[in-house]
């Protein structure tokens, strides 16, 4: 039976134990392919449209089913609707389910970054300066195994807190939105090459 445990084994699987396996996982995490959006789709696609109409709301009431329901909703949307505007759409369910998830410091360091991964993944610019200060906060309080780690995480949330200031978006998404880009958005994008995981390998 799909439950949250399965969410998070599939997910995490050793990357709680120890910094090591965690960079082992990212290949899970930011190096994605087709064969692993199709994995996620198999496995997983039922369960996320049980999540996106509501029906695993009773997820919310403890840490880690919250944590699975936040990783169904953010990062599994992105596999599964890979540069399409629905890989977006649950963004801002997910963040507010991160937002109030009970007692969230009980978490291992690995589920607390992806719990924070809505907030970096939002539009708004007063999320994202809460984005680095959370992601700060998880750098400070990490191990001397974890903390170089964390401070890379962090480091990417301030990167994505910094595109957010200057355009106010984020402009990769601006062609599966349907937005206009602008001529400076245009050039950053020629220049840095950032796509986060849309038409590219990293689901952000």
């Amino acid at each position: 039976m799909i439950n949250h445990h399965s969410v998070l084994e599939y997910w995490l699987a050793d990357a709680a134990k120890s910094a090591e396996h965690a960079n082992q996982q990212k290949k899970l995490w930011y190096r994605s392919s087709k064969a692993i959006d199709d994995e996620i789709r198999e496995q997983f696609a039922d369960l996320h449209a049980e999540a996106t109409n509501g029906n695993l709301n009773s997820w919310r009431e403890e840490p880690e089913s919250t944590l699975a329901l936040v990783i169904i909703l953010d990062q599994f949307s992105r596999h599964l609707y890979r540069s399409e505007p629905s890989a977006f759409a649950q963004d801002n369910l997910a963040l507010e389910i991160a937002q109030n998830c009970p007692k969230p410091e009980s978490l291992p360091f690995i589920g607390q970054v992806f719990l924070l991964h809505p907030f970096e993944h939002s539009e708004r610019l007063d999320i994202q300066e809460q984005s680095v200060v959370k992601f700060q906060h998880l750098a400070n309080r990490a191990d001397t195994e974890w903390k170089p780690l964390m401070r890379n995480f962090r480091d990417h949330a301030i990167e994505h807190h910094n595109i957010v200031a200057r355009f106010g978006r984020f402009p990769h998404r601006n062609a599966i939105l349907g937005r206009e880009s602008s001529e400076e958005e245009l050039q950053f994008l020629q220049d840095s090459g950032k796509t986060f995981g849309q038409n590219s390998r990293s689901p952000a």
